[in-house]
């Protein structure tokens, strides 16, 4: 519901309100061979920009490709275990968490612990040589 006619009278179409309300139409309305875009996404800014961060994360990822293929093997595997490890705790702290209210208060005392302590296990002997095992065409050879 467009309610701009409302209160425009014709001393208003000379002030800058109006003259910037016109000028903003006018950028809106397509040259006559094009079409207007549907959405941001179709329009030359968006897909300038999405090429800028495109290579940007590209050079950022080859960086990190860079730097990791110039650890030494033992390095590489530290690293794999503490990500492995950051993220298995951090998954099973949100499970903790949306679960936390429901425990018992006794049973969290005991339980909180435990499953951290669990899943930093599980993280350092199950998850992180199953990576390395998986990574193994692109970790330095010993």
């Amino acid at each position: 519901m467009d309610l701009s006619n409302l209160r425009k009278s014709k001393k208003d179409k000379d002030s800058p309100a109006a003259r910037l309300n016109q000028s903003d139409n006018s950028n809106q309305d397509a040259a006559p061979g094009q079409k207007s875009p549907k959405n941001i996404m179709e329009t030359d800014t968006w897909k300038k920009s999405k090429s800028g961060i495109s290579s940007l994360w590209k050079n950022y990822l080859d960086i990190l490709g860079k730097y990791f293929r110039n650890y030494r093997r033992p390095e590489q595997e530290r690293l794999i275990t503490t990500m492995c490890t950051v993220i298995t705790i951090g998954c099973a702290t949100v499970l903790v968490t949306l679960f936390y209210p429901f425990i018992p208060q006794f049973v969290r005392l005991f339980a909180v612990p435990a499953i951290m302590v669990g899943s930093w296990f599980v993280a350092t002997k199950v998850v992180s040589p199953i990576i390395i095992a998986q990574m193994e065409d692109r970790l330095n050879p010993d």
